[in-house]
């Protein structure tokens, strides 16, 4: 689990190679979509896939919406 970890990590720190890898497929595929399905649908696909991960990974959503609305709404205490 810590190589998996390890690995993530890697990827998603810019400057490394393994990031470079990353995002030049993640931005072949964008492309790919584009190209294939219109802009639209891709930017469909794209808040989907956003909304599914949100979903799926924050565990503590309440507090994530509670300073969402705080911060679009503040209160004039």
């Amino acid at each position: 689990m810590k190589d998996f970890r390890d690995f993530f990590a890697k990827a998603w720190k810019p400057g490394t190679p393994l990031a470079a890898l990353f995002y030049g497929v993640v931005g072949l595929v964008v492309a790919v979509l584009f190209l294939l399905i219109g802009f639209w649908k891709t930017v469909l696909v794209a808040l989907c896939v956003g909304m599914g991960l949100f979903l799926g990974g924050v565990a503590d959503k309440h507090t994530i919406f509670r300073r969402l609305l705080s911060r679009i709404f503040p209160s004039d205490n």
